[in-house]
């Protein structure tokens, strides 16, 4: 017959590799005592006992695993990112940030990139390959940038975008995570390569496509240029794209849109333009501030106009004359005090 403990080992698949180590217990035992009133803790010290506390502490570290390797790589990359993006104080700046895993607290690093070169190779800036078992970069507001992956693919990134990649990239199958917009031109090497995003995963072999999956945003959006692709999620159905498609996924109201004339305006931002579509004003603001890298704050009035917008921005002008060139003087007054915008109803 087995025994309690063997029961909750059984019941949450907990293996003996799993255990925590007994200073692990107390520590976590200590803060959930902590969490609860006097009596409460009494009352769980004497009548639960160490053996359940034991099996609670086995639990949450099977629900919180720490960061493994091998075959949890997709969980990684997903974690790292999210640890990498935490960490990030410095949002005025290009960035190259650094995990290793295996030391203590992750030994998070930083490198200040040098954000004048056109095109980044990011073999060249890898500050700790040896350690590092996934790096990120961040293009902070107001800037766009290029690179090359280690294995020689070039990924374009917008305005606030982070991309965590690994260094090792050669001879495996290739993973990347992106929280913003990228313009990926996959080099051929004969393993996939995979964007994982937040809702979605986009896999394919070589081939040129625009991926906009900020994390704040209501959707997501995919274009193919080239190649083919295959986009997956838990969300709908996979999909297998073919070039000139475009698709987009309202997070909100859980709902896909395929577009099978796309005419590449997704991939006009490294060009330095912008394609409106039929974008409300809350939204061409949040484009604008990443864009510009300003804060623009709008009368209420403004906010709450129902009108959309259509079109194209040319993004080698300054903020106050692309918003001159959307809104009418006459109805409306724009102000900018260095990093702050005003938009004021006449």
């Amino acid at each position: 017959m087995k025994t309690k403990n063997e029961k909750f080992r059984h019941i949450f698949n907990i293996t003996p590799e799993d255990r925590l180590s007994d200073e692990d217990k107390a520590q976590l035992f200590q803060r959930i005592a902590h969490s609860t009133n006097k009596k409460r803790r009494q009352r769980l010290l004497v009548y639960v006992g160490s053996l359940v506390a034991a099996a609670c502490l086995l639990v949450c570290f099977k629900l919180f695993p720490p960061i493994s390797t091998g075959a949890h790589a997709a969980l990684d990359i997903e974690r790292i990112a999210s640890i990498s993006q935490t960490f990030n104080k410095n949002k005025d700046s290009l960035q190259l940030i650094s995990v290793d895993p295996k030391a203590e607290n992750h030994a998070i690093s930083f490198l200040k990139v040098n954000d004048r070169t056109e095109m980044l190779n990011l073999l060249d800036l890898n500050n700790s390959a040896e350690a590092a078992k996934y790096n990120t970069v961040f293009v902070p507001y107001g800037k766009r940038q290029e690179f090359i992956l280690p294995d020689k693919t070039k990924v374009w990134l917008n305005a606030g975008s982070y991309l965590t990649y690994s260094p090792d990239m050669l001879g495996k199958p290739r993973e990347v995570y992106l929280n913003g917009e990228g313009y990926f031109d996959v080099a051929h090497n004969g393993t996939t390569f995979i964007v994982k995003t937040k809702n979605a995963a986009v896999k394919v072999l070589g081939t040129t496509f625009n991926v906009s999956s900020y994390e704040e945003d209501k959707k997501m959006a995919i274009e193919l240029i080239t190649g083919k692709v295959e986009l997956s999620s838990p969300h709908f159905k996979n999909v297998t794209m073919v070039p000139g498609q475009f698709i987009a996924y309202d997070l909100q109201q859980h709902k896909i849109l395929i577009d099978n004339k796309a005419d590449g305006n997704e991939i006009l931002w490294t060009k330095k333009q912008l394609v409106l579509d039929r974008l409300s004003t809350k939204d061409l603001i949040k484009k604008l501030e990443r864009i510009y890298n300003v804060q623009i704050h709008a009368d209420q009035s403004v906010l709450e106009n129902t009108t959309v917008y259509s079109g194209r921005i040319n993004l080698d002008v300054s903020i106050l004359t692309s918003l001159s060139n959307i809104y009418e003087l006459k109805n409306y007054t724009i102000t900018q005090q260095e990093k702050e915008v005003w938009i004021k109803n006449n």
